[in-house]
This record gives C-alpha cells, structure tokens and sequence, in this order.
C-alpha cells in the first residue's frame, strides 16, 4: 500500500460544497497585543527603510570614489609604492612607541607617517609647512598685539 492509497489523502475539500469565511472578532489580549506590536513594526519598518536608503547611498559614493582612486592609480603607477612606504614609517613609529603607553605610540606612529610623507612628497610637504608656519605666525602675532592692547587699557 502506498501513502497516497490511505483514506486520510482522499479530497478533503468537497467541492459541491460552498464555504465562507467568517473572521473571528479580536479578542482583549489580541487588540492588546496588535496596540503594543504595530507601533513598534512601523518603527522597525521606518528604520529599515532609512538604513536600506542610507546604504545605497554609501555604496554609490564609494563606488565612485574607488573608480577616481582606480583612475589616480593608473595615472601614477608609484603612488603605491609611496603609500606603503608611508604605511611601513607609521606601523614603525608604533612599534617603536610599543613600549610606552597609548599615546606615545599614537605620537611615534603619526612622526614615522609623517616623516615617511615627507620623505615620498617634499614639495608639497615643503609647501605646507610654509603655509602652516605662516598661518601660525600670523595668528601667534595676531594674538600678541590682542594681548598687548588689552594690558595697556
């Protein structure tokens, strides 16, 4: 005898017969439940959307970003090997600051890195230390003559 040959799989639908669906009113506890649960699905649901939108959002920038690094790499095929080396100077000013705490490996780290960009880029580093000193020495003279003023009223 196979399964298909028991009673219990014979129709179990009569189909001369006409159903109707009649729904059951809510219950207490389910209107209750139904008043806690909604709005939280609709805060879920929201939220979903938002972090579904959001993360569109960041993989169109970074697929048009890494396309520009793409085309930067291919423009200057050394930029990596300066970025390696950059990155080599910098996990060797941690390691060095290893035997301090925290912070002097978070120092020794950022000289090595800097010290590396420095080395890979000295125009631009050049540059920027001109400009930073004289953004600083104006602002420290800047202040100076705000001090003065002040003492002499």
């Amino acid at each position: 005898m196979k399964a298909g040959d028991l009673p219990i799989y014979g129709s179990l639908i009569d189909e001369k017969k006409e159903y109707v669906l009649v729904p059951k009113p809510d219950s207490k506890i389910r209107s209750y439940l139904y008043s806690i649960i909604t709005p939280a699905r609709q805060s879920v649901v929201h939220w979903y959307g938002t972090a579904e939108s959001n993360s569109q959002k960041s993989v169109k920038f970074v697929v048009e970003n890494s396309m520009s690094v793409y085309r930067r790499i291919e423009a200057d095929p050394v930029i990596l090997a300066r970025g390696g080396f950059i990155t080599v100077c910098g996990l060797g000013g941690i390691v060095l600051g290893s035997k301090g705490g925290v912070l002097r490996q978070i120092a020794y780290g950022s000289l090595g890195g800097g010290i590396g960009t420095v080395m890979c880029y000295p125009t631009c580093s050049l540059k920027t230390i001109i400009y930073a000193w004289d953004a600083s020495t104006s602002k420290l003279l800047e202040t100076t003559e705000r001090v003065k003023r002040k003492f002499k009223e």
